[in-house]
């Protein structure tokens, strides 16, 4: 039957997120992305929103990873708008997670591309969205990885001056 069938795209496009997880973490971006556009093909099927903004988010993080800062950037910034938009009228902690995940992945676009105080206010941003999802006690180190990147980045900028 048809929810049978939706669950079964969904448990593919998760076997696909983790293999392009794992492949990520041992380096090998390229794979990583390819596994992220595998997952966003099959989520896509399944008329879930949230699975494809999530496959969506997964693909211009690739995108990130392998240098294509162009397509990255167009991705994340209309996640951002969409998960903007959401939280104006839902207030969720989902909104707030993924609002700040995306602000996150435009905070490292920008300090990969040398803008560094706008990628300083996008992480912090970031931080703060993370923390209204409830990071703090769901997932601290999410908030210790970006208080890391934000002293990076404030050290970056002390030495730019």
């Amino acid at each position: 039957d048809e929810a049978t069938r939706t669950d079964d795209i969904l448990l593919l496009g998760a076997l696909w997120r983790q293999l392009g997880w794992l492949l990520e973490e041992r380096g090998l971006h390229d794979q990583a992305l390819e596994s992220f556009f595998q997952c966003r093909e099959v989520v896509s099927e399944s008329g879930n929103a949230h699975e494809q903004m999530v496959a969506d988010w997964q693909v211009g993080h690739g995108l990130r990873l392998v240098g294509r800062l162009t397509e990255a950037r167009t991705m994340m910034e209309e996640i951002a708008r969409r998960n903007r938009a959401r939280y104006r009228t839902q207030r969720g902690a989902n909104q707030a997670e993924w609002l700040g995940q995306a602000l996150r992945e435009l905070g490292e676009l920008d300090l990969a591309q040398g803008k560094t105080a706008r990628g300083i206010q996008y992480l912090r941003d970031a931080r703060e969205y993370l923390v209204l999802a409830g990071a703090s006690d769901l997932a601290p180190e999410l908030l210790v990885a970006v208080d890391r990147r934000l002293a990076q980045a404030h050290a970056l900028q002390g030495t730019a001056r």
